[in-house]
């Protein structure tokens, strides 16, 4: 059936189209300019590995699919794929109402099936999203009024659809015994309840408020946490490329004035495109082992801290750009405390369904604390001094870190420099009573394997990435580089 934009109202609707446009396109500008604040941090390399990610992250949802959250993933996942099915047909419908075109696929029979089982899917999974957040209510959930409102948006926007193809099949029906043969199920099955005298009415009428529906929701998506169905695509493709938990190198470190997060600007761009990103799904808090245990690190929290932060503060940093700003270490609800309180296990990363990177984010926030503030807690400043100091961050004795292959007929580097392998050791396994076991046991199956090693014994130092996590990436690239001379000096 036509579109009913004739005369007049195709005017009407460029009109409403153009207006809509500007609006979203206004505040993603906006929001782009915030972003560009951020340091820049090339995200480019390994271009095929993005586009699997694309394909299987982003398109396939897997991060989303995950146990025990399987079936609110379905759920968001049949939302999400319903949106980009639906908004194929969105723009059809504009382009067709305003100047007649057609995209390609929209006027196919399977078009309209996978349209129709769309549309029912989605209003059964806003359901469920609406009962949870109103009568289950997680713990962590935001509930905001903006989250109903959206799923007050999608809903009307699958009922508005199938309202107007079951009146587009009820005005132009020619035998009612053929529909479920021709026309897609649902709307196929509900265009008996429309009369074909009323069709015409009410397909225009649907029509009207669908495309509306559709305006609105692009004009007041991008002030609302759902922008993530925009910037997701982005988030995944710029990723990290780095293995799992390696930290991000400060280049150059000698030559550097400032270190880590001292202000917003020092976030890179990709960090504070997380903040638009964030779902604030909880997945990340529900898998901390720190806020498990009852500290008060909130990975979550963190992310939409910065995010405020960039929306609050970066306005004022467009118009100056010397403008003085807040610490995000010291940001409103963001504390040092919680910073802390983090073991950069990385299991919020891991959790995270649109692959936001808070480790980088709180590590950089340690770097300013730790090199430009000298605040870290006394543990950890304890803990690195014992490092500079005695090669581990217990402050035990150098010359007994090999003590614990007495006994065990284990050769240094010094007392067989021909040996093929060098077991380096570390600092848990050289001192710690029970990790000394694990060394202890591996040693001895790499002997029974008739393997030819040795171990650095004294001459072994700390590797530094404990002070690493700390922030102090000063003392690890000391450290980190005491041990490659001496890696080089035993081969």
């Amino acid at each position: 059936m036509s579109p009913p934009t004739q005369g007049i109202w195709a005017i009407v609707l460029l009109v409403l189209t153009i207006a809509a446009a500007a609006v979203f396109g206004y505040r993603v500008l906006g929001l782009y300019r915030l972003l560009r604040l951020g340091r820049d941090e090339s995200r480019v390399d390994q271009p095929w590995r993005r586009l699997r990610d694309e394909i299987v992250v982003y398109l396939g949802q897997r991060k989303l699919l995950k146990r025990p959250y399987y079936i609110r993933g379905v759920g968001h996942a049949l939302i999400f794929w319903g949106f980009l099915v639906i908004t194929w047909g969105s723009a059809d419908l504009l382009l067709r109402g305003i100047v007649g075109w057609q995209l390609p696929f929209t006027d196919t029979a399977a078009y309209a099936w996978i349209l129709d089982i769309f549309a029912v899917a989605v209003l059964v999974s806003v359901v469920v999203a609406v009962f949870r957040r109103a009568v289950l209510r997680p713990p962590r959930m935001h509930r905001v009024p903006e989250g109903y409102v959206i799923l007050t948006l999608i809903g009307f926007l699958m009922l508005t659809l199938l309202v107007f193809e079951s009146a587009a099949i009820a005005a132009t029906r020619d035998e009612l015994g053929q529909l479920l043969r021709v026309f897609p199920p649902v709307a196929a099955a509900l265009a008996p309840l429309i009369s074909t005298a009323a069709g015409p009415a009410i397909f225009a009428g649907a029509w009207w408020a669908h495309v509306v529906t559709i305006l609105a929701f692009a004009v007041y998506l991008p002030r609302t946490k759902h922008l993530h169905i925009v910037t997701t695509l982005p988030n995944v493709f710029f990723r990290s490329s780095r293995p799992r938990g390696a930290l991000q190198l400060i280049d150059d470190i000698e030559n550097q004035e400032t270190f880590g997060a001292a202000n917003v600007r020092d976030f890179s761009w990709k960090q504070l495109l997380d903040g638009y990103t964030c779902t604030e799904c909880g997945r990340c808090s529900d898998n901390c082992p720190a806020l498990a245990t009852g500290k008060t690190l909130d990975p979550q929290k963190i992310v939409l801290d910065i995010r405020d932060q960039l929306l609050r503060e970066g306005p004022k940093l467009l118009a100056d750009a010397k403008a003085e700003t807040t610490a995000p270490a010291h940001w409103v609800e963001t504390k040092p405390d919680e910073l802390w309180a983090c073991t950069t296990c990385a299991a919020c990363v891991e959790a995270c369904p649109v692959t936001i990177e808070h480790i980088d984010k709180i590590v950089d926030m340690r770097r300013s604390l730790t090199l430009m503030e000298g605040a870290a807690p006394p543990e950890a400043q304890r803990a690195m001094t014992n490092i500079e100091r005695a090669g581990n961050p217990w402050g035990e004795a150098r010359a007994t870190r090999g003590d614990w292959a007495e006994g065990l007929g284990i050769p240094t580097f010094a007392e067989k420099p021909d040996a093929e392998y060098l077991y380096f050791v570390g600092c848990a396994a050289s001192y710690d009573r029970r990790n000394q076991r694990v060394a202890r046991a591996l040693a001895s199956i790499l002997k029974s394997a008739g393997v030819s090693f040795a171990i650095l014994g004294a001459a072994e130092t700390c590797n530094g990435d404990p002070a690493r996590r700390m922030g102090n990436e000063y003392l690890f690239q000391l450290q980190a580089q005491q041990n490659i001379e001496t890696l080089n000096a035993a081969a």
